[in-house]
C-alpha cells in the first residue's frame, strides 16, 4: 500500500487547561508611553503629550483630550489637569471621571485629604479655598494659602494679613471656627507663618519675635523654641512637617504602584536578535518581536512595537503542532517527492478567521496557507535539486486584523527533516548460460539493486515469455537481488521478450527489457 503523507493545516479549536499560552492585542501600539497608573488602570500618553486612562479591559475612562497631567490617587481621589488648571476629579472606587464646574487651579497641596482638596480660584495666584470630592466649594475663597485637612482641622492664611487661622469642620457641609486655641492671645494675633499638620497631628507656627512653636490639632503648645532645638536650617526643618507632595502640572505626581510580575504565571522576558518576547518553563510563549516588553501583571503586559506602546492580554490555551515524520523520500526514478503532513490546533480563545498560518518548505521562503490549509505540498524544489540530505521546516502563526499590527503568536523555527533519495537500479535481462541444459531448459535472469542510502521494501517482477516471477522484500543500501525465470527451449535461436520492473512505496521505479535469444545444445 503506497505511503502518502499530506500537509494539512487544520486549525481545530479546543480549550486547553493549565498554563495560558497565547495572547492578543488589548490596546494597539499607538502611544508614546504606557505605565500602570493604579492596580487596575493604565496611563497612556500619546505623541502630542495628551493623557488617557484605560481600564483593565482597554476601555477609556473619558479623560478630556486636553488633559496633560493626572495626580496620583490620594484618599481615593485624583485630579486631572491642564497645566495647573483642574479639569476634573477621578474617583478610585468606581473609576469614574467627573468634570469640574468652575475655574479652579491646583496649589502646592494638589491632593485630597479627608475628602477635601485645597485649590485656588480663577488663577494659580488666586484666593484659595476647598473643594469636596464632588467638586463643590465648602469654604469661601478668601485665603492666601490653604493647607491639607488633618483630623478635622485645616490651617489657612486669611485675607493676606499673614495671620494663621485654624478651621475645623464638623460635617462636610459645615465648617466652623477656631475657638479651641490655648495659645496666649498675643501669640495668636502674632502668628505669621505655619505648616500643615503632619502625620502625627503636629504643626509648626511662627509667632512674634521669630520663635517657632510646635502645636497639636487643639492648638495646644507642645514644644517651644523648636527651631533652635531641632534644626537651624529652616527648609529641612519645615520638611519634617510639610506633606512631601509636589505641585501639579509640569511637576506631576508619579505613581509607584506594585506592578511585580504575576507570581504564578511562570513567565519571563527573553531577548533574541535585539527583540524581546516571553518564555515559560515549557518554552517560548510569545516569540520575540517587541522592541520593549514589560513583565506580565494580572495577565496584562505593556509592550512596544513599531513606533508605539500597546498592551497584550494573556489568554488561555496553546498551539499544538503535529509535525511530519522524521524523514521524507524523493523517488528519483519516478521523479516524485513524498508529500508531507502537518496539523496544528489553536486555542479556542482566538478567533480562527483572524489567524494566518505561513509555512516554509525548507528553502527559507514562507508561503501563506489559504483558508488555514496547505494540502499536499512537497519540499521546495531547490532543496531537492541540490541533493540536500536534510532541511529545516518552519511554521508560524500571526494574529492579523484590519488596521492592527500583525502579532506573531506561535513559531517553530527549526524542525529538521531528513531527505532520503530512493534509487533502484535494474539490469537488462539476460541468459545465465549460452545454451540450454540437457533438459532443454534455459535460465533468464535480471538484477535489482538498492542504490539508495536507506533500506527499502521493493516489489519486483521478472516476466519472460509471458511467465512472471515476483519478488517483494527489503533491500539494504547497495544490496542486490537476482530474479530468475526458467524457460523451455523448444526450438533453436528462439527469441522471447524479457522485462523486469520494480516499485517502491507504490511508486514506479521503471523497467528494463530485452529480446533474449534461447539456444539448444
Amino acid at each position: 500500500m503506497k505511503k502518502r503523507i499530506t500537509i494539512v493545516v487544520a486549525l481545530m479549536l479546543f480549550a486547553v487547561l493549565g498554563y495560558a499560552q497565547t495572547v492578543k492585542w488589548l490596546v494597539v501600539p499607538q502611544y508614546d508611553s504606557i505605565t500602570h497608573y493604579s492596580d487596575n488602570i493604565f496611563k497612556c500618553i500619546d505623541q502630542n503629550g495628551r493623557i488617557q486612562l484605560l481600564d483593565w479591559n482597554g476601555k477609556s475612562l473619558g479623560i478630556p483630550e486636553d488633559a496633560d497631567a493626572i495626580t496620583d490617587y490620594s484618599d481615593g481621589y485624583a485630579i486631572v489637569l491642564q497645566g495647573d488648571r483642574i479639569l476634573g476629579i477621578l474617583t478610585e472606587a468606581n473609576r469614574q471621571y467627573q468634570r469640574l464646574d468652575g475655574d479652579y487651579y491646583a496649589t502646592k497641596y494638589s491632593f485630597f485629604s479627608e475628602g477635601y482638596i485645597a485649590v485656588a480660584k480663577g488663577s494659580v495666584e488666586g484666593k484659595q479655598g476647598y473643594l469636596d470630592a464632588k467638586g463643590k466649594p465648602v469654604l469661601e475663597f478668601k485665603y492666601m494659602e490653604t493647607m491639607p485637612v488633618h483630623k478635622g482641622w485645616a490651617l489657612v492664611v486669611e485675607n493676606g494679613k499673614d495671620k494663621v487661622k485654624p478651621r475645623r469642620y464638623k460635617r462636610s457641609d459645615d465648617w466652623s471656627g477656631d475657638g479651641m486655641s490655648t495659645l496666649k492671645k498675643g501669640d495668636r494675633e502674632g502668628i505669621t507663618w505655619a505648616t500643615t499638620f503632619n502625620k502625627d497631628g503636629k504643626a509648626l507656627v511662627k509667632i512674634k519675635g521669630g520663635e517657632y512653636v510646635e502645636i497639636d490639632t487643639n492648638f495646644d503648645r507642645i514644644q517651644n523654641n523648636v527651631n533652635e532645638n531641632k534644626n537651624e536650617n529652616k527648609q529641612l526643618f519645615v520638611n519634617n512637617y510639610d506633606y512631601s507632595y509636589k505641585p501639579a502640572g509640569s511637576q506631576e505626581v508619579k505613581s509607584d504602584h506594585n506592578t511585580q510580575p504575576d507570581k504564578n504565571n511562570d513567565c519571563s522576558v527573553y531577548d533574541k536578535d535585539g527583540k524581546k518576547g516571553y518564555k515559560t518553563s515549557d518554552g517560548v510563549f510569545v516569540p520575540a518581536q517587541f522592541s520593549d516588553a514589560k513583565d506580565f501583571y494580572a495577565r496584562r503586559a505593556i509592550v512596544s512595537m513599531g513606533n508605539g506602546y500597546g498592551i497584550i492580554e494573556w489568554l488561555d490555551g496553546k498551539f499544538k503542532p503535529s509535525w511530519p515524520e522524521e524523514s521524507v523520500r524523493v523517488y528519483e526514478y519516478a521523479k516524485k517527492v513524498e508529500l508531507l503532513q502537518f496539523a496544528l490546533t489553536a486555542p479556542a480563545s482566538l478567533e480562527s478567521n483572524k489567524l494566518k498560518l505561513e509555512f516554509d518548505k525548507g528553502d527559507g521562503h514562507f508561503v501563506e496557507c489559504k483558508e488555514l490549509r496547505c494540502d499536499n505540498f512537497k519540499l521546495a524544489d531547490r532543496v531537492i535539486s541540490s541533493k540536500s540530505s536534510e532541511c529545516t521546516l518552519h511554521a508560524k502563526v500571526t494574529y492579523s486584523e484590519n488596521n492592527l499590527p500583525d502579532l506573531l503568536l506561535w513559531e517553530e523555527e527549526s524542525k529538521p527533516i531528513k531527505i532520503d533519495y530512493i534509487n533502484i537500479s535494474l539490469s537488462v535481462p539476460s541468459v545465465t548460460s549460452e545454451y540450454a541444459d540437457e533438459n532443454d531448459n534455459q535460465t533468464v535472469k535480471a538484477d535489482v539493486t538498492n542504490t539508495s542510502n536507506v533500506a527499502v521494501t521493493v516489489s519486483v517482477k521478472l516476466t519472460v515469455g509471458g511467465k512472471t516471477v515476483p519478488f517483494k522484500g527489503k533491500l539494504s543500501p547497495k544490496q542486490s537481488k537476482t530474479l530468475t525465470s526458467t524457460v523451455k527451449v523448444d526450438e533453436d535461436n528462439k527469441q522471447v521478450q524479457a522485462v523486469i520492473s520494480a516499485e517502491v512505496d507504490g511508486h514506479d521505479c521503471g523497467s528494463r527489457s530485452a529480446r533474449v535469444t534461447l539456444k539448444k545444445i
